[in-house]
């Protein structure tokens, strides 16, 4: 369940677009903005959000806004923030962007706990190593 406090009279709830088959919801810009051309800004959702049983969160793009060149970055939600949902969004196309309140701006996923205690060790050897980028071929 999600539950969601809205913060501001102009915040549009998280939504399912096809519930059961979608695996994130919706969220809506509360407000009008303008992103410049290669520019980027904080759209803020007008809502703060809890999952329950608790989990974090990951803010995702839109396909629809990829068409656009709009991506979202710097998108995760740990379990225990209660502030405003900001989406922080990059115009990569060569003319602004209008956003207007009660667009829909980004997705939302539920993200299980995985992080557990740090500890320092020697680290077992594993097939791949300390291969990295573009290492298992194109």
């Amino acid at each position: 369940m999600l539950k969601v406090k809205r913060l501001s009279p102009h915040a549009t709830l998280p939504t399912i677009g096809h519930p059961g088959e979608d695996i994130g919801y919706d969220l809506y810009a509360s407000e009008d903005l303008t992103i410049a051309a290669r520019g980027a800004a904080g759209v803020p959702t007008g809502v703060a959000i809890e999952f329950d049983p608790p989990a974090g969160g990951v803010v995702k793009t839109r396909s629809g806004m990829a068409k656009k060149r709009l991506m979202c970055n710097a998108g995760v939600i740990d379990a225990g923030y209660r502030g405003e949902i900001i989406v922080l969004m990059e115009n990569l196309g060569d003319q602004e962007y209008e956003i207007k309140r009660g667009d829909k701006i980004a997705q939302l996923l539920e993200h299980p706990f995985l992080a557990k205690e740090v500890v320092e060790a020697e680290l077992t050897d594993a097939a791949r190593g300390a291969k990295g980028f573009g290492s298992t071929g194109k």
